[in-house]
């Protein structure tokens, strides 16, 4: 499937926690609090991931009967006409639950992310959301102060990851993950790792899921004067 995306609306929140009264990106340490200069304490929610809308996302072939790799035949969804351009944004926001806790190491998050696909322009259907993934997530990170491969090892960590699409059966698909973190920084370059294990009891609805998400995402940020890519 190839699709596209147009969008023109950035949260103010975001920018507003992401960005310092320069409109540079800032740091790693400041985003995570990862030293006693950075720590706000606890219960202040700040974005986690991106927080975008996209007015037009077009996409070639829309998956509109969804299925699922269990070979059961009640996993079988009715299909439905979608648009091939519709709207889709994310939330995404995080608050530290405990600080300087285990040894006064470590700090304990908990996050939260909703992807949505809104078929705001068909009106056939009645402008349904398609799709709508819920991803609660609890983290545990450990700061970090030490050089590897010409990079700061700044911070690591472990999460647990659910993550569904809240429908009931037989649209119903869920999976749970265990995440390992790590964060690099390096002049303008921040870097995060994460690869994951997905807990083979959860993947009863979509057996074969990992062929799809893989195993392990990475994220490269990189500022330069006042521009972020």
């Amino acid at each position: 499937m190839f699709s596209f995306a147009l969008g023109f609306f950035h949260s103010n929140a975001q920018v507003q926690s992401l960005f310092n009264d320069k409109v540079e990106l800032k740091s790693m340490a400041v985003r995570w609090e990862l030293d006693s200069t950075s720590a706000r304490g606890t219960f202040l929610l700040t974005p986690y991931k991106s927080i975008y809308i996209l007015p037009f996302v077009w996409s070639k072939s829309v998956n509109e009967k969804p299925n699922s790799g269990n070979e059961s035949p009640d996993y079988i969804a009715p299909k439905l006409d979608f648009d091939v351009v519709e709207l889709k944004f994310q939330l995404s926001f995080k608050t530290k639950i405990l600080q300087s806790f285990l040894w006064g190491k470590a700090d304990l998050w908990i996050a939260y992310t909703q992807v949505s696909h809104w078929q705001i322009y068909n009106s056939d259907l009645s402008r349904p959301f398609r799709e709508i993934n819920y991803e609660p997530e609890i983290i545990l990170n450990f700061p970090l102060k030490f050089n590897f491969l010409g990079f700061k090892t700044r911070m690591m960590g472990i999460s647990f990851n659910h993550e569904s699409n809240g429908k009931g059966f037989p649209n119903t698909r869920s999976w749970n993950r265990v995440i390992l973190l790590a964060g690099f920084e390096r002049e303008n370059w921040n870097i995060y790792l994460r690869p994951w294990y997905v807990i083979p009891e959860s993947k009863g609805d979509n057996p074969d899921i990992s062929n799809y998400i893989g195993n392990g995402d990475l994220t490269l940020i990189y500022s330069k004067n006042r521009s972020v890519y």
